[in-house]
């Protein structure tokens, strides 16, 4: 059993507002051409809501899920520090055979001489 003490507050926040930022140009590019093709690629008023929307949905709304984020963090790292945090059960998978991408043989052998893995 593993337990979660503290998050890193800023990269964490910054992660979160990122993913709903990606999250959010997957769903608005479509919806911008669906409504370009719908107004005949002539109207201005299709034009001025789909920049709108992209300003509000990729530039304001994921800078305020990053406060709120970085506050609700701030505030589990104060609640973590009283109560000893969520606790988390992992499973250490074993590494694929071969030469994978990303994976550098003996690359976890350096942990195996302090005794255990990973590391606490």
């Amino acid at each position: 059993m593993y337990r979660i003490r503290r998050f890193g507050v800023a990269r964490t926040a910054t992660v979160l507002a990122a993913m709903y930022a990606i999250g959010f140009a997957i769903v608005l590019v479509p919806l911008g051409v669906l409504g370009v093709v719908v107004s005949g690629g002539n109207s201005g008023a299709a034009l001025a809501a789909f920049l709108f929307a992209a300003v509000l949905l990729l530039v304001v709304y994921p800078a305020i899920l990053w406060v709120v984020t970085a506050i609700a963090l701030l505030i589990y790292n104060l609640a973590a520090k009283i109560t000893g945090g969520i606790e988390v059960d992992v499973e250490r998978l074993q590494p694929p055979a071969g030469n994978w991408p990303g994976y550098a043989p003996g690359y976890d052998q350096g942990w195996s001489q302090q005794g255990s893995w990973p590391p606490r």
